[in-house]
């Protein structure tokens, strides 16, 4: 926590002009011109062997200012600044062309070039595209609303982003474990111990939705059955010691943690979305090797097999995020000689028919329910009792809603709600026949939304034996 208060008189140091790249400090009468940064605030404060400085109205020690306050109330930065420069020298180990932006830059701009629009409008584009699907479209937001948040001062909505973007991303992380997990305990005989189950129950059946720090929790555990039973991870790039109390990972989870109990506290000041965007890009620092990964969502497998020919399968999918053209959530079509599951998200490094299948932790609702747009969505807690599963819309804010709404429910959350009279139609039948479930647009829906809860089912059922 930063000392701040009301200055009772005239100080040594004094913070006269600020622009955005450089900042003019009066020191004992004397102008001196450093860069607007508070690392080299702090180096003048240290050769002057002064503790204070003096900044409008404020008096401020060094020892004790954060980076956030400094952004937020001295330096006037724009938000995402250090997340832009950060999260493109991370992922510079992964992306050639984050790698080559860095190089090219002159200079004479390479201490501060995220200062910069002509520099930062670039490495912005690279941060979206890079990281793995669904996360490159979170990010997108932050940077599109931190903008708004700056030029309105009203910085809820960047902080609401910031930590559904952390939210999301460790999720993505738990889910690709939990569903190599499940495809390995179809073929392994084994048993998870006590502690652990009681973790993985939580996941299966908590009725309301887990918090960052349950997250965590669940991941350490995940690790813990993955190295007992010797199963490769999924990412063969993650370290487990981000885990570890103290980690940069692990302490960016417990403040984003804080930062959103303050938010819903209604205890958030300006200087709280500089936090959230330091803590974010700590976050997203360690999971850069997601720039390695791809998303697509399976929307239909067609069966060709024309005769005298080879038998082929056409897979229409969405690639999601960024493509090689620049175009988001694109549409692609593709024969192949194998199929692959339909409706399923899968998540992949090279080959995306070997690639891990998420469903039913991640699903496109919209590909299931056979309509045009995308809409991926997060699975968040699990009704047992009302056979109801809630799902959050990654493109969708809790904020999003209106003021004048007579719905009192979250509009990022999307209720699939198990259909028995849909199911009973489906099972009366014994040739399965849906001629007329299809011709019925919202039979048809509840018959397909209905596969979401049973797949659950599954998975719910095999993982905790």
């Amino acid at each position: 926590m930063d000392t701040s208060a009301t200055t009772p008189g005239s100080a040594d140091v004094v913070i006269q002009t600020v622009t955005i790249d450089s900042m003019q400090v009066n020191v004992n009468g004397e102008i001196k011109q450093i860069k607007n940064n508070l690392d080299d605030l702090k180096s003048l404060l240290q050769n002057m062997s002064a503790e204070n400085f003096k900044s409008g109205d404020k008096i401020y020690n060094i020892g004790t200012i954060t980076n956030a306050t400094f952004s937020a109330e001295i330096g006037k930065k724009t938000f995402n600044m250090y997340l832009c420069r950060k999260l493109t020298e991370a992922l510079s180990d992964y992306s050639a062309d984050a790698k080559d932006f860095l190089t090219n830059i002159r200079d004479a701009d390479k201490a501060d070039w995220e200062t910069q629009v002509r520099y930062t409008r670039k490495a912005n584009g690279y941060i979206i595209s890079s990281f793995v699907g669904v996360l490159g479209i979170l990010l997108q937001k932050v940077i599109s609303s931190g903008i708004d948040a700056f030029n309105s001062t009203n910085s809820r909505d960047y902080i609401e982003v910031c930590i559904a973007t952390a939210t999301r991303a460790l999720q993505l992380l738990c889910f690709s474990f939990i569903s190599k997990l499940w495809d390995y305990k179809k073929e392994n005989n084994f048993e998870c111990s006590r502690d652990q189950l009681n973790i993985l129950d939580n996941f299966f059946n908590s009725e309301i939705e887990l918090n960052i720090s349950d997250y965590v929790e669940l991941q350490q555990t995940l690790i813990s059955i993955f190295d007992a039973q010797k199963i490769s991870y999924p990412f063969n790039e993650f370290n487990k010691d981000c885990l570890e109390d103290g980690s940069p990972f692990n302490k960016a989870c417990k403040n984003i943690e804080d930062i959103k109990s303050k938010l819903d506290c209604g205890q958030i000041i300006y200087a709280t979305a500089f936090d959230a965007e330091n803590e974010l890009t700590a976050f997203l620092c360690t999971l850069s090797f997601l720039a390695n990964y791809k998303m697509v969502s399976v929307k239909d497998i067609t069966y060709n097999d024309i005769r005298n020919e080879t038998v082929q399968y056409l897979h229409s999918y969405t690639f999601l995020g960024v493509d090689n053209d620049d175009k988001l959530f694109s549409s692609k079509f593709k024969y192949d000689t194998r199929p692959v599951s339909n409706d399923a998200v899968l998540l992949y490094k090279d080959k995306y028919q070997e690639g891990l299948n998420l469903f039913p932790f991640i699903v496109d609702v919209n590909a299931l329910t056979n309509e045009m747009e995308v809409k991926i969505c997060f699975y968040t807690y699990f009704e047992g009792r009302k056979k109801r599963l809630t799902y959050s819309d990654i493109n969708k804010i809790a904020s999003d809603k209106n003021d004048d709404s007579k719905n009192i429910g979250d509009p990022s959350q999307l209720v699939i709600q198990f259909n028995d009279d849909v199911e009973k139609d489906f099972e009366s039948d014994p040739d399965h026949d849906i001629t007329g479930l299809i011709k019925n647009i919202e039979k048809f829906k509840n018959l397909q939304l209905n596969i979401v809860y049973r797949i659950f089912q599954n998975a719910q059922k095999e993982i905790l034996g």
